[in-house]
């Protein structure tokens, strides 16, 4: 097996690789797995017209690999260069290979091959962008991680989903008021004190949220309090595709593993009766009691995302 620089005599190959990557990934998700609450495509595939830039190698940022054996491209893999940032990046996910059983050998050729270009064009880094099912997403994890990529701990996330339909659990009761209730520099101290962090970076996560999503802090903002002592905060949203989002769902360690994260939970979750058809949030794959707490509501794993990345010296 010889792996090599694509050049645009290999087009053909890397075009037929790719509908008969595209008619597999179709074949092995569930309908309700092809498609993102948050808007990301769904699969993450290269167009035709992507292959054919980085098979032309017009220039120093976009470039192909591919693996042949016996004269047949068995393999592909599009990559990019960021001379500034000294930054090599998978295109689209990571390896297209014939068959799924290739992945571990072909792709780790490819990878490989491809890492030791990063090297020669002067790039200390890599990266790789995953999203999908995680019948996708589990063995390209794999691979990457036999190459030498990393993630950080919480990587790759799970994104979870949940029908509005769901009857709601009543959870024990608690008392939550509104940011505007309590006045929004209450409501930052709060959610400063809850996440552990400075009120700036509160207010610079709330203002992000705003930017992404479609927020109303009368409705979407609350903070839990016991006998005037604060329990914790959640934050959700609505998606501009229509679909709910708890953005952050937080109780005090010294309230935990007291019902009071499935409070705020079936709190949150009935603010969605009228706004959104389902409702999406991502957690840490190792955080097993959020992730228990999210299931016992109804909520599944949908997809997977994460980066990943190695970065050795040149």
């Amino acid at each position: 097996m010889a792996t090599r620089i694509a050049a645009e005599h290999d087009l053909p190959a890397c075009s037929e690789l790719r509908a008969r990557w595209r008619d597999r990934f179709s074949a092995l998700i569930s309908a309700d797995q092809g498609w993102c609450p948050a808007g990301t495509p769904v699969p993450r595939l290269e167009t035709e017209e992507l292959v054919r830039a980085h098979l032309l190698g017009t220039s120093e940022e976009r470039w192909a690999v591919v693996s042949e054996d016996h004269g047949t491209v068995r393999g592909y893999l599009l990559c990019g260069s960021d001379g500034e940032r000294r930054q090599m990046s998978v295109i689209c996910q990571g390896p297209r290979v014939a068959e799924p059983a290739d992945l571990a050998t072909v792709g780790s050729e490819l990878l490989s091959f491809a890492l030791g270009e990063r090297a020669r064009r002067g790039l200390v880094r890599a990266e790789a962008f995953v999203h999908g099912p995680t019948v996708e997403i589990g063995p390209l994890a794999a691979l990457y991680r036999q190459c030498g990529f990393r993630t950080p701990s919480s990587d790759p996330r799970l994104e979870m989903i949940r029908p509005r339909s769901l009857p709601l659990a009543e959870g024990r009761p608690v008392s939550l008021r509104t940011a505007p209730e309590v006045g929004l520099d209450a409501f930052l101290e709060a959610d400063a004190a809850v996440r552990g962090c400075s009120v700036n970076e509160a207010r610079e996560n709330l203002a992000f949220s705003q930017r992404m999503w479609i927020v109303d802090p009368a409705v979407d903002w609350m903070v839990a309090h016991e006998k005037g002592d604060l329990v914790g905060v959640v934050e959700t949203a609505v998606t501009k595709q229509g679909v709910g989002v708890i953005d952050h769902l937080e109780v005090r360690e010294a309230y935990r593993g007291r019902g009071y994260g499935s409070a705020l939970l079936a709190q949150a979750l009935s603010r969605f009766r009228s706004r959104s058809e389902f409702v999406w949030l991502d957690t840490d794959r190792d955080c097993v009691a959020a992730r228990r707490l999210y299931e016992r509501a109804g909520f599944a794993v949908h997809h997977e995302h994460g980066t990943l990345s190695a970065e050795v010296l040149a």
